[in-house]
């Protein structure tokens, strides 16, 4: 493979809510996240990621990165049922986390 080539990899994301995922990338301290044709960019430790039509795209190598936003996602989406239910949410450890009516 030539040395200037960039491998990317995907990971199937399914629909995300945009306000949702916008909060989710905060939460992460990702930079530059902006929405162009439908598609989401941003910079997380340092490394350019989209998501796109459910799929996220991340460098070879960073797939961490797709389950750290995935996980971070998953967490907003804990809280805003739970805000918008009258529940409480506590997380008791790191992605564990305990709903109270």
């Amino acid at each position: 493979m030539p040395c200037d080539s960039i491998q990317l990899n995907t990971v199937e994301v399914g629909k995300m809510d945009p306000s949702l995922l916008r909060a989710a990338l905060q939460h992460l301290g990702a930079t530059g996240a902006g929405e162009y044709a439908g598609r989401v960019v941003f910079t997380l430790e340092g490394q350019r990621c989209s998501i796109q039509n459910g799929r996220i795209t991340v460098p070879a190598g960073y797939e961490h990165l797709a389950d750290q936003v995935k996980q971070s996602y998953s967490r907003q989406v804990v809280t805003y049922a739970a805000r918008k239910n009258g529940w409480t949410v506590r997380e008791v450890r790191p992605n564990v986390f305990q709903v109270a009516k």
